[in-house]
């Protein structure tokens, strides 16, 4: 149900921004190179719940790796793009955040751990002229997640129905899907001002721990909404 009202979500912002596109006519973005530079906040939603963990029992000792909920994080944001025309450019976004999360599974003890999350968007930026100095723009492309724990690695045994841990390392997990966003920038000749959000939905897919590697069980589903604030430069 998530991944359907999240595609509506995009369909939406789609038509939106073809239609703001269409009865644009007194500006245009520059072309040629740019980068961008600025600050980022992050969240996250879907089975990023901090309730599901997996066991791998081919190893030993055992090894549970753990999703936990995250809370909201900032950090950075950096970019590069190319204008190839007044309205389309091919555009790259990476947003880096450092976060708090939490998980059931531990019931005694401390229970949060450290978080980074990073998020890369590549595909194309859509450009809609609202005055002379004054953009609208559309995002869509392809998203690539990583997201690493400090301590929800758990190394232990099992003892009856609980587990037992006797040492706690980092886990990674990699994903991927799709993403698309709006955003709006003022410009000042070569440098410009803007504010974009991103929405990710993404399948996490393969983690990496201390004994275990390589694909999951099954899918972490998640959407991963960014917001970014930037300094842009065009050459």
């Amino acid at each position: 149900m998530m991944k359907k009202e999240t595609s509506f979500v995009l369909v939406r912002l789609l038509f939106v921004s073809i239609f703001l596109f269409s009865a644009a006519i007194t500006a245009y973005a520059k072309e040629g190179f740019y980068l961008s530079l600025g600050v980022a906040n992050q969240s996250a939603s879907g089975d990023l719940d901090g309730k599901k963990s997996y066991a791998n029992d081919s190893t030993s000792p055992t090894e549970v790796i753990l999703v936990g909920k995250l809370s909201a994080g900032n950090g950075y944001t950096i970019g590069a793009g190319y204008g190839l025309n007044p309205h389309v450019a091919l555009d790259v976004l990476y947003s880096s955040t450092s976060h708090e999360s939490d998980h059931d599974f531990i019931i005694s003890g401390d229970n949060t751990s450290a978080a980074e999350l990073s998020t890369l968007l590549m595909g194309v930026k859509l450009f809609v002229p609202i005055s002379e100095s004054q953009l609208l723009s559309f995002r869509l492309g392809i998203s690539s997640c990583t997201l690493e724990y400090e301590d929800f690695s758990l190394i232990g045994y099992k003892s009856g129905s609980e587990f037992v841990f006797t040492d706690q390392k980092s886990v990674e997990y990699l994903g991927s899907g799709y993403g698309a966003g709006l955003g709006y920038e003022y410009i000042f000749d070569k440098i410009g001002l803007e504010i974009n959000y991103i929405m990710h939905s993404v399948d996490f897919n393969e983690a990496k721990a201390s004994k275990t590697s390589g694909s999951l069980p099954e899918d972490i589903k998640a959407t991963i909404s960014t917001i970014n604030a930037m300094l842009v430069y065009h050459f």
